[in-house]
């Protein structure tokens, strides 16, 4: 089983010059708990993740589902911020998940991979499925109900490494949708 897409020079120079420089805008922050990362949300509110980009994620996505995004938001994991394994959606087969990596001039030595796993429920383990490097300008898109950890980057990196994700749903189905939205006031 691996339904894990790698897309190589996901946006023009332009665009990826574009989305990095957002993400210096100072609207992180860091997330306490058993998520001891950096967290930028809310980036639907911003126009290029909402309109230019969200526009490019939708062009690789399945055609045929209307797509719809759930969340967008960007992560950021520095020297030491290994990330937690989880799923981004437990309930929906068919939602999907899409990651960018924007920081720029990436070299394999600050590591930084992200590691898919499936999960064995009678056994309660986990198998290493597909690895995939973190690349500049490069995008994965999977189910979002498969099991990942992104790593930390390596000691030899001084920054943080950067990734954009997008949760997708079928837009015409409007229970699923109102239900992984939060918008569901029963």
């Amino acid at each position: 089983m691996n339904d894990i897409k790698i897309f190589d020079d996901f946006l023009s120079p332009e665009m990826h010059e574009i989305c990095f420089k957002e993400l210096l805008k100072p609207r992180w922050s860091f997330l306490g708990g058993h998520f001891q990362i950096w967290h930028m949300g809310s980036l639907n509110k911003v126009d290029f993740f909402n309109k230019e980009m969200r526009k490019k994620v939708i062009e690789i996505m399945p055609k045929n589902i209307e797509w719809t995004d759930y969340d967008i938001y960007a992560n950021g994991q520095t020297r030491g911020q290994d990330g937690s394994l989880h799923q981004d959606q437990q309930h929906l087969n068919d939602a999907l998940s899409f990651l960018y990596y924007p920081t720029p001039d990436w070299h394999p030595d600050f590591e930084g991979d992200i590691s898919f796993y499936n999960y064995e429920p009678i056994r309660r383990e986990y198998e290493l499925i597909d690895q995939v490097q973190y690349k500049t300008n490069r995008a994965i898109l999977f189910p979002g109900i498969i099991h990942h950890k992104a790593s930390a980057p390596s000691m030899v990196y001084p920054g943080m490494r950067l990734s954009v994700v997008y949760k997708m749903v079928d837009a015409n189905n409007k229970d699923i949708a109102k239900f992984v939205t939060g918008l569901e006031t029963k």
